[in-house]
């Protein structure tokens, strides 16, 4: 029977890693019951049991990425998380089971990224490095990861955890995927580590006879470490000729053990530790030991100083941008999402949103004359007037489709072929020069004869507004022109209404220019909080993020860094929209374009410090999608951003203006439209909300990493 090393040497007296009573909660579910372990200094713990008995959940707590709900642990004499433990920090190497590597660095990439977030010299990651892919049987160094097969990627994976000599090595199923041979090169090069650099290793792994190489091993079930101990001494115990049958009869005695207590828990003994009512004997640590051991562990904090002394590493930092922008440009997809998606949709917008309808289709009933033989309106020769009428009304605004009689044009109108009819009458023409002529005294029948009868549809506003100021206009257009005709003054045709030029925007206001202020700001706002809320739980959902938290990274750090490129792209998108939007599509502009931008950059960075808050509290896409989609919808509809809040019901009042984007919409507006300065109260108003809201998603992104980690 194979021995394992730690058999007939004396065990260490320091304790790496100790867990006592520790239990995790996930909703009701328990992953991990009143679990005790213990991995002394210098060895190698192998940590057995069948996927979601809570063999993740143990080491997540181990590296401090999870807190217990009960119980303790330490790690290297103090708590994971402590200020200078170094856990998570450089003192910890860790594997995680997902592959969490950036697949679009090379190998030597990867390893300098991580060998600076842990400070190391690019001489030493080279040497390292060399060392590692000779050992690891890989490809040259500067192939990509994604390259890679699914064995080659967790061979790098695996570079990375040992490339800065970790004191303590935690390694989630490191060898999957490999053959025989590399596996027995990593164990064998895992046990040169720990005897000859005394550094603690913590593996699961599936391969439960490759476990007979560490020094001690855990067998893990439903939460409950059900026994722990040498390899050879647990098959000498049990008198099992396999680990795999230790395994199985312990996992028997468990169930047996439930079966005869019908799901009671029994009470412990002391000196022992209850698995629901089986009972395995494990060492103990006294006070004086373990008092002894934190004492023991304090120099190690200088080790980690840049962290505690300063909110960020320059370093750290460092590598940090130069992850972010090296992602963006090995992933062309991403690139065009943020700036070629910026052109789509400010173009879709232009071309599609806000233009004056052309093509409406007229149903025309004329019983006062054959408009085809009429003849233009000169020399005041006063005949055919419907077709002088008619002849104002022109493409491409109006589509005129001729019917024979009135009650045709309707059934046209009530089946959809045309939005409106007009009807003239029979004595049309002699019934207007009646009216002209007699004024008071024309008769009731010439006053009723002078009018063109219209029946619109109105089930679109904009639609039949528009073709009932159109028809309102083309008809004093032409009476002004029959009244020049016979040498009278045009005034003399027009309303007693006198309009002079707008004190602001032009005489033919268009809708585009009411919303493209405000569609600047939501669209940048939108861009802003799906860049973030993308990137972020992406990286979280690859594991990256956990690994570069346990490598020692703060969460201060991240956010920083994802500030810092983001508002790199931002200023790039910002530009793209200015462009597009003032000098390719010819918005008019009458104020400050630098206002303009600073203000839009502001409304990017709240939807930027917005994502960071639903990344931050949402586990994965689908619900940040949700909240994001929940949140933008009423904004688009009560910020007054398609429609003027002057229009809102009046119990919208007071709760639309507490809204990011409604006091912003208004100073785009006053700028764009109006050409106010920023001393004016309505501007600097929407510069000082959009400030106050980043503030306050800054603020609550602080205290959701505080209650829910990164």
């Amino acid at each position: 029977m194979e021995t394992s090393a730690e058999e007939g040497r004396g065990a260490p007296a320091v304790r790496a890693v100790c867990t006592r009573q520790a239990c995790k909660k996930y909703g009701q579910v328990a992953v991990l019951r009143n679990l005790s372990m213990t991995v002394q200094q210098g060895t190698i713990y192998g940590l057995l049991g069948a996927s979601g008995c809570g063999k993740t959940t143990l080491l997540s707590c181990v590296v401090g990425r999870r807190r217990l709900d009960s119980g303790q642990v330490t790690v290297l004499g103090v708590a994971p998380g402590t200020s200078g433990s170094g856990v998570p920090g450089r003192r910890v190497g860790y594997m995680p089971q997902d592959l969490a590597l950036h697949p679009g660095f090379t190998v030597r990439e990867t390893l300098h990224f991580f060998g600076r977030v842990f400070n190391m010299s690019a001489e030493q990651v080279e040497k390292k490095l060399k060392f590692l892919l000779e050992m690891l049987d890989l490809p040259a160094a500067d192939k990509m990861v994604r390259h890679l097969s699914g064995g080659q990627q967790r061979r790098v994976s695996f570079m990375v955890a040992l490339l800065h000599d970790p004191e303590l090595l935690i390694l989630d199923e490191p060898t999957v995927g490999m053959d025989p041979v590399l596996r027995q090169v990593i164990w064998e090069h895992l046990r040169c580590v720990a005897d000859r650099y005394h550094t603690t290793i913590i593996i699961t792994t599936h391969y439960i006879e490759e476990a007979r190489h560490a020094h001690r091993i855990g067998l893990m079930r439903s939460g409950h470490l059900l026994d722990e101990d040498c390899p050879g001494r647990l098959l000498a115990k049990y008198g099992c000729p396999s680990l795999e049958q230790v395994f199985l009869q312990l996992s028997e005695k468990q169930e047996r053990g439930l079966a005869a207590q019908s799901g009671a828990l029994g009470k412990s003994k002391k000196g022992s530790r209850d698995i629901t009512g089986v009972t395995f004997d494990l060492p103990q640590l006294t006070d004086d030991a373990e008092s002894e051991y934190w004492l023991s562990q304090q120099d190690y904090a200088a080790r980690d100083s840049q962290k505690v002394c300063g909110l960020a590493s320059g370093a750290t930092l460092r590598a940090l941008l130069y992850r972010n922008f090296m992602t963006i440009r090995r992933d062309p997809a991403f690139a065009m999402f943020v700036f070629g998606l910026v052109v789509v949709t400010v173009t879709s917008i232009y071309l599609a949103f806000g233009g004056e309808p052309w093509g409406l289709r007229l149903g025309v009933v004329n019983r006062d004359a054959d408009c085809s033989r009429a003849a233009p309106l000169r020399d005041c020769r006063l005949a055919e007037l419907s077709c002088q009428y008619l002849r104002h009304l022109a493409y491409p605004t109006v589509v005129k489709e001729f019917f024979s009689s009135k009650e045709a044009a309707l059934e046209a109108v009530r089946r959809g072929r045309v939005w409106g009819a007009l009807y003239f009458s029979e004595n049309f023409t002699r019934a207007v020069l009646d009216r002209i002529s007699y004024g008071q005294a024309v008769s009731e029948g010439s006053l009723e004869q002078s009018n063109v009868d219209v029946w619109l549809d109105m089930s679109n506003q904009l639609i039949g507004g528009l073709l009932r100021e159109e028809l309102r206009f083309r008809f004093l257009e032409f009476s002004q022109s029959l009244f020049v005709a016979c040498n009278y003054s045009a005034k003399a045709g027009g309303v007693p209404v006198r309009f002079e030029e707008p004190v602001f925007g032009s005489r033919r206001p268009t809708f585009l220019n009411f919303t493209a202020p405000a569609l600047l700001l939501f669209v940048m706002f939108f861009f802003g909080l799906a860049l973030s809320v993308w990137t972020i739980i992406h990286e979280r959902k690859e594991g990256l993020l956990d690994r570069i938290i346990v490598a020692g990274v703060t969460s201060f750090e991240i956010m920083l860094s994802y500030f810092l490129s983001q508002l790199a792209m931002m200023c790039g998108q910002v530009l793209l929209l200015m462009v597009f939007s003032f000098f390719i599509y010819q918005i008019e502009c009458v104020g400050n374009l630098a206002l303009v931008l600073v203000l839009t950059l502001l409304q990017g960075i709240s939807g930027m410090f917005f994502g960071f808050l639903i990344s931050i509290m949402c586990d994965n896409e689908s619900t940040a999608t949700h909240i994001g989609s929940g949140c933008l919808y009423p904004m688009i509809f009560m910020c007054g951003i398609v429609w003027p809040a002057e229009g809102m019901h009046a119990s919208l009042t007071y709760f639309y203006r507490l809204m990011p984007l409604t006091v912003p919409v208004e100073a785009m507006r006053a700028v764009v439209s109006r050409g106010w300065p920023a001393d004016k109260p309505e501007v600097y108003m929407g510069f000082a909300v959009s400030v106050l809201w980043i503030a306050l998603f800054l603020a609550m992104s602080v205290l959701a990493i505080r209650y829910k980690r990164l």
